[in-house]
């Protein structure tokens, strides 16, 4: 009977077969008069069983009746964190961007302008920066972006931006270069090619994924 019932808490998890089983095992243990070495095994088997099933139980109660509360302080630390790393991504954004801003100048050569917006790209860890003219022109860049920048951040006509493209999504921080231009630095926040295209968890959502275990879905204001 004991066995049984442990089967069927196997199946559908609860307390009363659980009862059953110790009550089988309790009562084979008065009721049988003499008892192998086999018998006794069993029963330390059945035993163990019973004390195995008996703390998952308790644990899977536990996890049940504080659910809700797990699943809002969860959402909770979640939130607090994506906002902590979005928070990082825009503060590197806006330093490459105003430090290029700053640094460039009209007289400076071709190779040191290039060799500057190589340094401050990866210093500062943004997926692309460049220094467009007063039209839109392209001057300098460095870094990888997939599709056009929008006309508007070329000419530095928004401090912020967001750039949604069919399978990438690009935040953008412009600043003034006074004699030059205007500054552009890109960070990739989503990519949604396929894994074996996919750029390797270099975006925003993938990175944030791998470290936090929660995918998130990056989408414009308004969608």
């Amino acid at each position: 009977m004991g066995i049984v019932a442990l089967g069927l808490w196997a199946r559908v998890p609860g307390g009363a077969p659980l009862a059953v089983a110790a009550f089988g095992l309790i009562a084979g243990t008065f009721w049988t008069r003499s008892r192998t070495r086999l018998a006794a095994l069993g029963s330390v088997v059945m035993l163990c069983g019973i004390l195995a099933g008996y703390y998952a139980h308790r644990q899977t109660e536990r996890i049940s009746s504080h659910w809700g509360a797990y699943v809002d302080g969860r959402e909770e630390r979640i939130g607090s964190l994506l906002d902590e790393r979005l928070e990082e991504a825009l503060l590197a954004a806006e330093s490459a961007a105003d430090e290029l801003a700053r640094l460039v100048s009209a007289e400076a050569s071709d190779e040191g302008a290039q060799a500057l917006v190589r340094e401050l790209r990866r210093s500062h860890g943004v997926t692309a920066l460049a220094l467009y003219d007063s039209q839109g022109t392209l001057l300098r860049w460095d870094g990888v972006h997939r599709g056009r920048v929008p006309q508007d951040v070329q000419r530095g006509l928004r401090r912020y931006a967001y750039g949604d493209l069919p399978l990438f999504g690009y935040l953008y921080v412009t600043a003034p270069a006074a004699g030059v231009g205007t500054t552009v630095a890109a960070i990739l926040l989503r990519t949604d090619l396929p894994p074996p295209l996919a750029t390797g968890g270099e975006d925003f959502a993938s990175e944030f994924r791998a470290d936090v275990g929660e995918a998130i879905e990056v989408v414009p204001a308004g969608s």
